[in-house]
């Protein structure tokens, strides 16, 4: 007869397992977007009126983790239309 203790650690070796998996494939299919572009939108301050701007950027993939609700955000980076530092996000899909 298998004991409490033994599916215990069968159920949390199980979710341990699964979790590596995913993020393994997560890591995987990345690769093939690292560097592809993707359209943003962020509202920025314009640093001489003050004024909220809506903005569409360009964003380039750098890397992806799975979100709370096992969606998939997107970390990207963009170049910031009034200082011209790059800026990074995480940008759901």
């Amino acid at each position: 007869m298998i004991t409490d203790t033994e599916i215990d650690i069968f159920v949390s070796t199980t979710h341990e397992l699964l979790a590596k998996i995913r993020q393994d494939l997560l890591e995987t299919q990345v690769g093939l977007l690292i560097g592809k572009t993707v359209k943003i939108e962020r509202t920025l301050k314009d640093p001489v009126s003050g004024a909220k701007i809506q903005h569409e950027l360009d964003a380039t993939i750098t890397g992806a983790q799975w979100s709370y609700d096992d969606g998939i955000d997107f970390t990207v980076n963009y170049i910031h239309p009034y200082t011209g530092k790059v800026m990074e996000t995480v940008e759901g899909a």
